[in-house]
């Protein structure tokens, strides 16, 4: 048997490998679209993790706050929150967790625990952002978005 490091052999042993190898990168994909709060207010204490949403109405995403705009002349255009808290799972801890939007309207900006995680500009696109150094397993996660 002649098994060479070099050359053609490596290249061709590499092609066949790579098929594997992407079969043992795993990745979970969960909906996240449930359980969210919504205040169409702009209120600067809503950053605090301590801040009491219970008065916010419940919905699910996705959400529209300003359909008023097209049978209004007079229609909101204000700032508006989407809040949710959820704890992650234990099995989680050491993984790399992103939290993609499949839109959001011309601006967003994402806090997890009041830390700004990232921001968006663009009309009705989709986002994705890293959010694994602001998770933990150990506490619940509260995120303001505005």
């Amino acid at each position: 048997m002649d098994l060479r490091i070099t050359g053609r052999p490596l290249s061709l042993l590499l092609w066949l490998l790579l098929p594997w190898a992407s079969l043992c990168a795993q990745r979970e994909v969960s909906t996240f679209n449930d359980g969210w709060k919504f205040l169409r207010s702009d209120a600067a204490e809503v950053m605090n993790v301590s801040y009491d949403d219970s008065a916010w109405e419940r919905i699910s995403l996705p959400h529209s706050w300003n359909t008023d705009a097209y049978t209004e002349k007079a229609y909101y255009q204000g700032k508006a929150w989407y809040r949710k808290q959820f704890t992650l799972p234990a099995a989680y801890q050491d993984k790399q967790l992103y939290l993609k939007f499949e839109a959001a309207s011309k601006a967003a900006t994402v806090y997890i625990n009041g830390q700004e995680v990232g921001e968006h500009r663009g009309g009705y696109t989709a986002f994705t952002l890293d959010i694994t150094p602001y998770c933990s397993t150990s506490a619940p996660i509260r995120s303001p978005y505005v």
